[in-house]
């Protein structure tokens, strides 16, 4: 609808009326002025602006393609041309459509890249799977590249201004439940027993992670209001990480030491670095880092999807398929049903506990506030 001249979102404008809107704008109210060796100045939003440009450059509102034209760069009528000609067409038409998409249709691909990552491990029966060292660097680097193309689109400054407190306290709350539940069940001995327990353990710690970097993903597409997702998923993604360490470390779990180590790579190399590297460029550099975004921002989408198939690859058991569908092993099966049973259990507490909140806070929250609350509460961050 915010890409074709003419469609119009409920209640809108198409491009065309909003074309037709601009020109005569322009030739009523701009023009004299300017017949008259004035100087002046129109200040308006992109979706006026661009059918504005395709009326300054002598186009008809059918060859309207989405310019994404820089923001606080001044275009001559030459300039403004050359720009349309090299943004419209060709390879730059198609890697915006590609852009527009891929966010579109971000929650889908990572799933089904994950179920064909699976698939394939599955068919294949590959014991070793992709080699550890290779498995490590495709995770960090992918994440890095996530990471940056999310902060890169949020202005974390402006963020702060535009979050309630009400609901900070409500997720950083029920995250502060989640956690003390989460302690609770490691360090009273109820649930890991023997290291055949340890799986246990894990879908506890899986309990106490903190939402995904993509969260602002689902809340453009789902009608959140953007800033609650992306300042609360930053603030829990550097917190509860660090927390998730110092737990793992007291607990004295037999949990492998290279992988603790290998974690905090994950948080500085991952997220750390690039989220910094982002919010710098955007700071110092703000219409060409916007710029690069709105072109690029597909490469952190590919770079989650290929994150997701290689996890699912990876972490597919070669006999999965045995298992299912023809195990004589009772003993495996029934570890398989408790570990599947345990899991499920996790995800319904985390959903029921989100709708209660939403349920509770009705009135108190608008409806953006309330769904992104609600994302952060049940979106949590698989690959950390």
């Amino acid at each position: 609808m915010l890409h074709s001249h003419n469609e119009a979102p409920p209640a809108g404008e198409k491009i065309s009326q909003v074309y037709a809107r601009a020109a005569n704008f322009y030739e009523d109210k701009v023009v004299p002025h300017l017949q008259r060796g004035e100087t002046v100045l129109v200040v308006c939003h992109q979706y006026v602006l661009e059918p504005l440009a395709l009326y300054l450059s002598g186009l008809p509102p059918t060859s309207y393609k989405h310019l994404k034209l820089p923001n606080g760069k001044a275009l001559s009528g030459v300039d403004l041309v050359k720009f349309r000609d090299k943004e419209s067409g060709g390879a730059a038409s198609l890697r915006k459509e590609i852009n527009d998409l891929s966010i579109m249709w971000a929650i889908l691909i990572y799933a089904v890249a994950f179920l064909l990552g699976s698939l394939v491990g599955a068919i294949t029966g590959s014991a070793g799977g992709i080699p550890s060292a290779l498995f490590r660097s495709i995770i960090v680097a992918c994440l890095a590249a996530s990471t940056f193309y999310t902060y890169l689109d949020i202005d974390f400054a402006a963020s702060k201004r535009k979050v309630t407190s009400t609901v900070k306290y409500l997720v950083y709350g029920w995250m502060a439940v989640r956690w003390a539940v989460g302690l609770c069940l490691i360090f009273s001995g109820f649930l890991y027993q023997t290291e055949a327990d340890l799986y246990k353990v894990l879908w506890v710690l899986f309990w106490m992670v903190p939402p995904a970097l993509t969260s602002p993903v689902l809340s453009v597409l789902w009608g959140g209001n953007l800033y609650p997702s992306a300042l609360l998923s930053r603030t829990l993604s550097i917190i509860a990480p660090l927390a998730l360490l110092a737990t793992l470390k007291v607990a004295n779990l037999p949990i492998n030491v290279d992988s603790l180590i290998f974690f905090a790579v994950i948080l500085i190399l991952g997220l750390a670095i690039p989220g910094a590297i982002a919010q710098f460029w955007r700071d110092k550099s703000p219409v060409e880092s916007n710029h690069h975004s709105k072109n690029w921002k597909f490469i952190g989408v590919l770079a989650v999807a290929l994150m997701a198939l290689a996890t699912g690859f990876q972490f597919t058991p070669a006999t999965f398929l045995s298992d299912v569908f023809s195990s004589t092993d009772t003993a495996r099966s029934l570890a398989c049903l408790q570990q599947l049973a345990i899991a499920t259990l996790v995800f319904v507490s985390m959903r029921v506990a989100a709708t209660l909140t939403s349920v509770v806070t009705k009135g108190k929250l608008s409806k953006a506030e309330a769904r992104d609350a609600y994302i952060l509460l049940v979106n949590p961050n698989f690959f950390l």
